[in-house]
């Protein structure tokens, strides 16, 4: 190797070496800006709300009104009922392809005594609500019991992880 061309290598090592540099500036900026996003981010109950994890026991949500939805990563989703929140779980569930296709194998398989909790269509359903293009979900169950089946049921078994979501339930 004559001289002239070490030199152009380790010219080009200095401009690879400062590329490397310049990208893990980037890569430390986005962390930090991610990092203060996320404790700014913290969801704000309004004076009538209180803000509780999803995860509580299904019977404390009895007779509670929900007022809106925190799912990691999005602004807050104002919603009443808790067929919206079903709803709206559901929608960020299948926002994953795997996942989608998980649920959409659910349809017609997964259910109960007496009707299917998701299905290409709603005919034989009370109270159906739509996810998607041919997903619909049984949504006419009393509180817990809806909780459970979209809780318990259809996101654990996709391998949804709702342990970060919030919900504004209405004070009493």
């Amino acid at each position: 190797m004559t001289l002239q061309e070490m030199q152009k290598l380790k010219e080009d090592v200095a401009k690879m070496q400062a590329l490397v540099n310049e990208i893990s500036a980037r890569v430390d900026r986005g962390i930090a800006e991610a990092m203060a996003e996320e404790t700014h981010s913290a969801p704000e109950p309004f004076s009538f709300e209180s803000i509780v994890s999803i995860n509580l026991p299904l019977n404390d949500f009895k007779g509670k009104k929900p007022t809106g939805l925190f799912l990691p990563g999005r602004p807050r989703v104002n919603l009443g009922t808790w067929k919206q929140v079903a709803v709206e779980l559901l929608k960020d569930c299948i926002n994953d392809p795997d996942r989608k296709a998980k649920l959409y194998a659910l349809r017609g398989t997964a259910s109960g005594r007496n009707r299917v909790f998701v299905d290409a269509v709603p005919d034989t359903m009370r109270s159906p609500a739509e996810i998607s293009r041919n997903l619909f979900v049984e949504c006419h169950y009393d509180t817990a019991t809806l909780l459970h089946v979209v809780l318990h049921i259809l996101l654990k078994s996709v391998g949804y992880d709702y342990s970060q979501v919030n919900v504004a339930l209405k004070n009493s």
